[in-house]
């Protein structure tokens, strides 16, 4: 058990190159036109990609946060957000300008928008908070043993029974490296008790989604919710083995959008008792 325990904690560090990969090959790519009234070509060239950079970079936030939630706070979605561009649009790639008859310069600019590092961005800046305070977040992580039929999950509360301490004591050790990694980023973290849960029977769902979700986020205080899946079951080549998924993704608990996942499948080669697990 300390072995997988290990493994996890490892995932876990090990997660933060998957999303920088992720930044490099989850690229959009976008074209724009716009133009200008400059009396030089390099005086227009520069004008326009400017204006295709904050452009570009609003309406994408506007993807992330929403029409609403973007004019409540503009100003400081503007001076947080757009103008750090360079942070989630590593290539901007103007055109030639050409000139029209009316003598105003018209140019077209292709960038390239890294969504994860915008998504990463927004929840740094506290933007996803009323009050713009450090994103408060609840982790909620599902445990399920496929090998076993067994499955934990903390807001249901921990079962007594003798054939899931193993279980439980993973999801323990889980669910504190989950907290020890967000509040190393910053965040404020809602630090859930594995072995009791402290939600009402009416907000105790395996699933919670929707108006369920709404509630656990307002009884926790925290507007966003990490949602976890980990899975582990016997690898197909060796039933003495392991193998397994893990899964998270950062929800906005009230609109339920989605604002930051990632995944990853691992497999081990032998597996005893401590269900070694090879990353």
């Amino acid at each position: 058990m300390k072995k997988l325990t290990k493994a996890f904690v490892g995932w876990m560090v090990f997660s933060s190159a998957i999303v920088a990969q992720a930044q490099i090959e989850d690229l959009v790519a976008i074209t724009v036109e716009g133009r200008s009234s400059k009396p030089t070509e390099s005086e227009a060239s520069r004008e326009i990609t400017a204006w295709a950079q904050s452009t570009t970079a609003r309406e994408q936030v506007i993807e992330v946060l929403g029409d609403s939630r973007y004019q409540k706070r503009r100003n400081e979605i503007e001076e947080k957000i757009v103008k750090q561009s360079s942070k989630f649009m590593p290539f901007v790639n103007p055109g030639a300008p050409t000139q029209a008859p009316d003598r105003t310069f018209k140019m077209p600019v292709t960038l390239k928008v890294s969504m994860p590092s915008l998504r990463r961005l927004v929840l740094e800046s506290g933007l996803l908070n009323e009050s713009g305070a450090p994103t408060s977040i609840a982790p909620m992580v599902a445990l399920t043993d496929r090998r076993k039929g067994q499955s934990v999950r903390w807001w249901l509360g921990a079962s007594t029974d003798s054939t899931m301490k193993e279980l439980n004591d993973l999801n323990s050790e889980i669910l504190k490296s989950v907290v020890g990694r967000l509040s190393a980023k910053g965040f404020y973290v809602a630090k859930p008790d594995a072995k009791e849960s402290v939600l009402p029977d009416t907000l105790r769902s395996e699933r919670p989604q929707g108006e369920t979700l709404s509630g656990i986020s307002k009884q926790l205080g925290t507007p966003l919710v990490l949602r976890g899946d980990v899975r582990i079951g016997s690898a197909r080549e060796n039933s003495d083995a392991i193998a397994g998924s893990i899964a998270f993704e950062v929800v906005h608990a009230v609109s339920g959008r989605v604002v930051a996942d990632v995944a990853k499948s691992f497999s081990a080669k032998t597996a005893g008792k401590e269900m070694r697990v090879a990353l």
